[in-house]
């Protein structure tokens, strides 16, 4: 049985919500309100660093990327952090205050009609209508590691 775990990535139009999912079987472990450390010069995407089990990982903020409005710790005192499982970049989601595990089979799939969403694989509809935008990790991973490339030249032509 395929599990996911669902995150709120941000907040949306509205004010409501944006509801992601990644399969478990690609997370390591979640971490709550780990301490995340400023990164000097990176693209606000990045939400800083993270020690964690010998390791250093880069912490992205999911609701910058996904086109949300940033949590922010000082109002959040609780976040969640998505450490990812076997993936070729040391990498955690910081995807704000709220995860929770669900079963595929608690899902519905949707259409999303022919509006093209970036890094989703698909959408589904869960509990009291929302809809779950289901991550394309690979794809994200791709995007993360152009982008990072693409700031740092960005960045080495101001110098």
């Amino acid at each position: 049985m395929d599990v996911y775990l669902v995150f709120a990535a941000g907040i949306g139009e509205g004010g409501a919500p944006q509801y992601w999912a990644v399969p478990a079987a690609q997370v390591r472990e979640v971490l709550q309100t780990p301490p995340v450390y400023p990164i000097p010069r990176v693209p606000p995407f990045i939400a800083g660093s993270l020690w964690h089990r010998g390791r250093v990982l880069t912490v992205v903020d999911m609701a910058q990327v996904l086109g949300g409005r940033r949590w922010q710790p000082n109002e959040n005192l609780i976040y969640y952090v998505i450490v990812l499982e076997d993936v070729r970049m040391p990498v955690a989601l910081w995807v704000g205050p709220w995860v929770q595990a669900v079963r595929e089979s608690e899902m519905t799939p949707v259409g999303t009609g022919h509006v093209a969403i970036p890094l989703m694989e698909r959408a589904t509809q869960w509990v009291e209508g929302r809809v779950v935008f289901h991550l394309d990790v690979p794809a994200f991973l791709n995007w993360l590691d152009r982008a990072v490339v693409a700031f740092s030249r960005t960045l080495a032509d101001y110098r």
